[in-house]
């Protein structure tokens, strides 16, 4: 229980913060599962779910941050002048 509180308040949290903005993401339906897993006390699909979806966003920032790495590497490649013929 104490691992899915953990895991699932800052996916709430941020899920709340957005609900305000009026900002809809994946995050108000991941906090809506931890919430009914809560609700049911399936305590154990709560942090389930709240450790994929933390995994599945760290993946997504890893991905982001190689993909601009790799951008800024082939810009670096382009000739600073062309030579017109």
């Amino acid at each position: 229980m104490a691992g899915a509180i953990l895991l699932g308040a800052p996916i709430v949290l941020h899920a709340i913060k957005s609900l305000i903005k009026k900002h809809y993401a994946m995050d108000e339906l991941v906090a809506l599962a931890i919430i009914a897993a809560f609700a049911t006390q399936n305590y154990v699909t709560a942090g389930i779910v709240a450790f994929f979806m933390l995994l599945s966003e760290l993946i997504e920032t890893r991905t982001a941050l190689g993909a601009r790495a790799s951008i800024e590497s082939l810009i670096k490649l382009t000739p600073t002048k062309a030579n017109r013929l």
